[in-house]
């Protein structure tokens, strides 16, 4: 019987190495109302950051409760509806926000949006106008709904698609998940001529990999973001904080990583490993190895065994962990 002390992700900024447990509240149906809004967290060294963020919103209403990173939505392996996820999504903020699954495809989605705020097609001679969001938006103090029809299983990052480069940097993004099987992340693929064996496991670890640069954060706050602003874009942005789950050293429950449930030998740890941040991580797992099984959401063809791999910005990995002594 293992607890996981010495998973150690290494990120090194002012000194500060941080570890992080479990995300807290998983939304449970295919179907979601969430919300997205201004919170504030305190860092591991007391500073207080304002950041953006989902939170669940079942009355569609008042004031949002955002958390970094959002709720984990769970799509159940048994949904064959159609749509398999909706999303109704209330905007609190005061610039539109939109929503995007990395690996999966939009089915109403009426974008793009462009920078002068056009839908569709570009606005007729504004030649230089650029793409703000690839699907539709919901405005500031609005809604819009986004629906998914074929969603595959896997590992997946939602996030904002509007300006990810400042909405995601300030905490706009979720897991969302959905197994093969009951216990089965992922099942052979037929589209393939490798026969790859299902995807089993006894426990689940989710780990969301983020970082704050505090004064991109004070100059959004402030309105000071973007061109002619104090800081003109996330090209210079300097990270003080790493995170995970939204925690960091010497937060409660950090060590082991796996909180209160032990790892017997025999069992299987399904660790989830999704890169919310701009910055390449290097998880693993000290004096042990982990079986890496799947990347963005597709099983891989053949398994590799790692003490440690790169979990770039945006990726995702999924990545058994099943102790012998």
């Amino acid at each position: 019987m293992i607890n996981i002390v010495n998973m150690r992700f290494m990120k090194v900024v002012l000194g500060l190495i941080l570890l992080a447990v479990m995300a807290g509240g998983t939304a449970s149906a295919a179907s979601f109302n969430l919300c997205t809004g201004q919170a504030v967290m305190t860092m591991p060294d007391g500073a207080p950051v304002t950041v953006w963020g989902f939170g669940e919103d079942p009355t569609q209403s008042g004031a949002c409760n955002a958390t970094v990173p959002g709720p984990v939505l769970r799509i159940p392996s048994d949904d064959v509806a159609v749509p398999n996820l909706t999303i109704n999504l209330r905007n609190t903020l005061s610039e539109p926000v939109s929503l995007h699954i990395l690996g999966q495809q939009l089915t109403n989605n009426t974008g793009p949006v462009w920078d002068d705020g056009a839908t569709g097609s570009r606005t007729a001679g504004n030649v230089t106008a650029r793409v703000r969001s690839f699907s539709h938006e919901a405005p500031a103090g609005g809604s819009a709904t986004y629906e998914w029809n074929s969603f595959k299983p896997g590992t997946y990052m939602l996030q904002s698609g509007t300006n990810p480069a400042k909405q995601v940097q300030m905490g706009i993004s979720a897991a969302v998940l959905k197994d093969a099987a009951p216990n089965v992340a992922y099942t052979d693929n037929p589209a393939t001529s490798v026969v790859e064996p299902d995807v089993a496991y006894n426990q689940e670890l989710i780990l969301v990999f983020q970082e704050i640069d505090p004064a991109i954060h004070a100059a959004v706050a402030a309105g000071t973001y973007g061109p002619g602003g104090a800081i003109t874009s996330s090209v210079y942005r300097k990270p003080r904080y790493f995170l995970i789950n939204g925690m960091g050293h010497p937060a409660a429950g950090l060590d082991p990583v796996n909180g209160a449930a032990p790892v017997n030998v025999g069992e299987s740890l399904l660790i989830r490993f999704i890169n919310a941040g701009a910055e390449t991580h290097v998880p693993q797992i000290l004096q042990d190895y982990l079986t890496l099984v799947a990347e963005d959401g597709n099983i891989m063809k053949y398994r590799k065994t790692a003490y440690s791999f790169e979990l770039n910005s945006a990726k995702t990995v999924d990545a058994l962990y099943a102790p012998q002594t």
